[in-house]
């Protein structure tokens, strides 16, 4: 049988494996017409196959399985049937796959507990979520959710795409293989069949039954599982024909052999046939370890050539040639595929003809810049080194102008310090040790004589100011007040800074300004009257970059450094800040999470008029999350700081009487994203929350840490979620009318609308929202103004909304008498009383929430949750969770017995690049 015949079979059993299987016969009969032969070939497959309809096992349609009513089978896979059913208590589809009543030994039990097990710890868009497990008449069975389509085979066969359709598809694919590789998970059978498509084109990874935790210093002759199995070297599990050579020889295997995989998915999507195949499974698993890689180019000639070599690159057979993380692929597969989707289509005789002529001109240019310049210069690389290794976080690093030393601030000490390190050297020298407070956002002047910081050592009229010192740390003077993220003109003569201390881009306050400042009188004045962050003066005088955005895009733009019109450098969806100039201005350096994790981008630049050249480009480094940028003068090196950051929410009783906690914390969610802002419903039973890492979503999960689902699922950002007091309804933020706006949604997914229209009516970025005890009124929060509290089911246009005379603090919580609202401020509680029209202080604390008697609160310090009396101001620590910090919002359960928050733990370093 040749290649072609055995590749027809494979397509018309796979397509039709698709389908239920009361259908297939009148599939094959249009499938193979009169050709008796093929038929008998692909029924011959099916015989070789799992049986779908399980006689001694089948679960009849009606069947409960708790909240669960089984349905209709929808197919089977190596270990078991699938279902559809409704979930009872919120009339949703789910799927249910059971185990197969053949396969009740250990050893199939513990892989489909693992499967369970591997895939409810992972948080991803792109993973299918995993919601129940249980057991029914001594067959297990788990709870997903449903994708209302097929398989990725199927998807292709349906929609006959194009390549930059694929490319945009198996981009997420990657995104979520490089979540789980994160969570130091393997997936391990990276197929199609893996691949679930729902009917709006979104792609879900499915079948973590093989999937195994990763142990990247075993060594030893086992591997310990994720169920504590023990699998002997030489053990081939998976799928043969996407195998890579490593697990088809049943060596040790790690997340580049998933990269493999997803490289054989990729080149069967856009060649037509898989890359290595053979007649028998001996002959494709020896095609998989020996056959060289036909190359891509010679089937799809028409595919861009960056396409193609990402591909045969994820293909390489020797692991070390191939990608080293899932992530790095990502990046490749969202550039091509943004640069299919704006390339026009055209007549292949006029692509012809166009690339003969690019050629030429091509040509031509190459010797116009050859006899006016000389040779070209080939792309930079660079090495990398780790300059920090202090306890907890170091931030904002600063480069001498020489590059040999790098100042940065550090809390090493117990609070934030600016240190001085010899690059290389392994003694930093803290610099500001005696202030008694914390010091932050450091920057060399252009001599290397002097650093500019804010401090919190002003006088009590203003929190911060903004200081000079010598470069060992002598002669401290001051020089402003409140300013952030100085960068000095090259001259040295003047800084320009903002008001807004930044240390993630996703969490924003208040609108932040820019200022320029002399460094001889202190005189400043404001540039520009728009948002700006972490501004920096171009090199040659001109302009000065800097980040904007609040609570929708965030984007890198530039001006005259005299003030003028904005001009920006991106304006679309990934989170870009840390803008830096190249020292000859023609590049600006930024960090942006546009390949999928944050990481270091470059864009050509004209300086003099802020104009780009050209499309943003990844220079990529060993960053997990790169921030806070700094370059030599030369351009040679360039610091920055990697930080890693684990974010969870957490529950821990609590008895309001005796005023103390009872045992210890305990984790509701877990994965590699981040999660915040938990809200409890009002009965109890579930929890709301957000994740701070794209794509920004709305999720509910279960008190008890089982039955996460999605209700927000797109390109939008989604945050600050709150549930109404009648348990049916959420508020949340979301720019997807094209600002930040109000919106709601019911607690089932359904019915989402948009509450605040603020367009047009000379508002500032709308915030989040906090609901009135009744439920009848919403108080949503204003940059840079007052909030507001509008009628939640009263039209827009009907609306009167009334302003919160709050001195422009943010509302946090209402009180349960309705009577009072708790308020926030930089680090300051203040309680609102709305009989007296007055706010009232309570001191440093972040977060408010009420107890049941509106007159105690809980609130977050650092990393300690404390309570609050509004009457008295005493206040009690009642837990404290370091080394980790409480983050973000906190809340408690409606009988106050338990409180549930956000606790991070975060590592950061400042990393060394240096160009070669």
């Amino acid at each position: 049988m040749d290649s072609q015949r055995r590749q027809q079979i494979e397509r018309i059993y796979h397509a039709a494996l698709d389908r239920p299987s009361n259908q297939r016969a009148a599939f094959l009969d249009g499938a193979c017409g009169e050709d008796c032969d093929l038929r008998r070939e692909v029924e011959s497959r099916f015989a070789q196959a799992p049986t779908e309809t399980v006689v001694d096992g089948a679960v009849a349609a009606g069947t409960m399985l708790g909240p669960y009513r089984v349905e209709a089978p929808l197919g089977a896979g190596g270990m078991g049937v699938v279902y559809r059913a409704i979930d009872t208590r919120l009339n949703r589809p789910v799927a249910v796959k059971f185990l197969f009543a053949d396969l009740a030994d250990t050893t199939a039990r513990r892989r489909f507990q693992t499967e369970a097990q591997t895939a409810s710890s992972l948080n991803h868009p792109h993973i299918l979520t995993v919601l129940d497990v249980g057991e029914h008449e001594g067959r297990q069975y788990l709870v997903t959710e449903f994708v209302d389509g097929g398989t990725l085979r199927r998807w292709k066969q349906d929609t006959q795409p194009g390549w930059p359709q694929i490319a945009e598809l198996m981009a997420g694919v990657a995104d979520g293989l490089a979540c789980a590789h994160e969570a130091g998970i393997l997936h391990r059978d990276v197929k199609p069949d893996n691949v679930l498509v729902s009917r709006n084109g979104y792609a879900k990874l499915a079948d973590f039954g093989l999937a195994k935790l990763m142990e990247p210093n075993s060594g030893g002759p086992e591997t310990r599982t994720a169920t504590e199995m023990r699998t002997r070297p030489g053990t081939v599990l998976g799928t043969i024909a996407y195998m890579s050579p490593e697990q088809a020889s049943g060596r040790p295997v790690d997340a580049r052999s998933d990269i493999f995989s997803l490289g054989v998915v990729l080149y069967e999507l856009l060649a037509g046939r898989r890359p290595f195949d053979g007649a028998t499974d001996l002959e494709t698993l020896q095609s998989v370890i020996h056959r060289p890689l036909e190359p891509l180019g010679k089937l799809r000639p028409d595919l861009p050539v960056g396409l193609r070599v990402a591909i045969e690159k994820a293909l390489e057979k020797d692991p070390p040639d191939r990608y080293q993380s899932a992530r790095e692929l990502v990046v490749d597969l969202r550039r091509e595929a943004r640069q299919g989707v704006t390339a026009p289509v055209r007549p292949r005789w006029l692509t012809m003809a166009a690339i003969a002529g690019a050629i030429l001109l091509l040509v031509a240019a190459i010797v116009l810049v050859v006899f006016r310049s000389g040779p070209a210069k080939a792309p930079p690389s660079a090495t990398f080194a780790q300059v920090t290794d202090l306890p907890g976080e170091e931030y904002f690093p600063s480069l001498a102008p020489d590059g040999k030393s790098v100042v940065y601030q550090s809390q090493a000490s117990g609070r934030w310090d600016i240190y001085l390190q010899r690059v290389g050297g392994g003694s930093p020298i803290n610099l500001t040790k005696d202030s008694g407070v914390h010091n932050v956002t450091p920057a060399f002047s252009p001599d290397g004589e002097l650093i500019a910081f804010a401090s919190y050592r002003s006088a009590p009229e203003a929190r911060v100011g903004l200081y000079l010192m010598g470069a060992t740390g002598e002669s401290v003077r001051r020089l402003s007040d409140l300013c952030f993220h100085p960068s000095w003109s090259p001259d040295g003569r003047e800084i320009v800074c903002s008001t807004e201390l930044i240390e993630r881009p996703q969490a924003r306050a208040p609108t932040s300004r820019l200022w320029r400042i002399e460094v001889a009188t202190g005189r400043k004045r404001t540039i520009g009257s728009s948002d700006g962050i972490q501004p920096d003066w171009s090199p040659h005088n001109l302009r000065v970059a800097f980040a904007a955005g609040l609570g929708g895009q965030r984007d890198v733009w530039t001006m005259p450094i005299d003030g003028g019109e904005a001009v920006p450098v991106t304006q679309d969806q990934p989170v870009d800040w840390s803008p830096r100039w190249a020292p000859d201005g023609k590049h600006l350096y930024f960090a942006s999470d546009r390949g999928g994790s944050m990481n270091l981008w470059r864009v050509a630049i004209d300086e003099k008029t802020g104009r780009t050249l050209g499309e943003p480009h990844p220079v990529t480094t060993p960053a997990r999350y790169l921030e806070h940028i700094s370059l030599s003068r030369d351009g040679t090196r360039m610091a920055y700081a990697d930080q890693t950051q684990d974010v969870q929410i957490y529950k821990v009783a609590f008895d309001s009487l005796t005023e103390t906690v009872q045992g210890t914390p305990i984790p509701i969610t877990r994965g590699s994203k981040p999660h915040w802002f938990p809200d409890p419903s009002p009965d109890g039973k579930s929890l709301t929350f957000c994740s701070m890492q794209k794509p920004e979503d709305i999720f509910v999960i279960g008190t008890d840490g089982m039955g996460l689902r999605q209700l927000t699922n797109d390109s939008f950002m989604d945050r600050f979620p709150r549930w109404s007091p009648d348990n049916r309804r959420i508020a949340f933020m979301s720019d997807r009318s094209g600002r930040p706006e109000i919106w709601l949604i019911n607690a089932d997914g359904g019915d989402m609308r948009r509450l605040t229209y603020t367009d047009g009516t000379g508002d500032t970025v709308v915030a989040g929202a906090v609901w009135s005890p009744d439920g009848k009124r919403i108080a949503y929060n204003r940059a840079d103004k007052d909030p507001c509290i509008i009628e939640v089911d009263t039209p827009w246009k009907d609306q009167q909304p009334v302003p919160i005379p709050t001195q422009k603090r943010w509302v946090r919580t209402w009180s349960p008498d309705g009577r009072r609202l708790g308020l926030l401020i930089g680090p300051k509680a203040f309680v609102y009383d709305f009989d007296t029209g007055t706010s009232t202080e309570l001191g440093r604390g972040g977060q408010p929430v009420w107890l049941r008697d509106s007159r105690r609160m809980v609130m977050e310090s650092g990393s300690n949750l404390e309570l609050v009396d509004t009457i008295t101001r005493r206040s009690k620590v009642l837990l404290s969770v370091a080394p980790k910090h409480v983050e973000g919002r906190l809340s408690i359960s409606p009988d106050n017995r338990t409180i549930y928050f956000t606790a991070s733990s975060t590592e950061a370093d400042i990393w060394l690049a240096t160009w070669k």
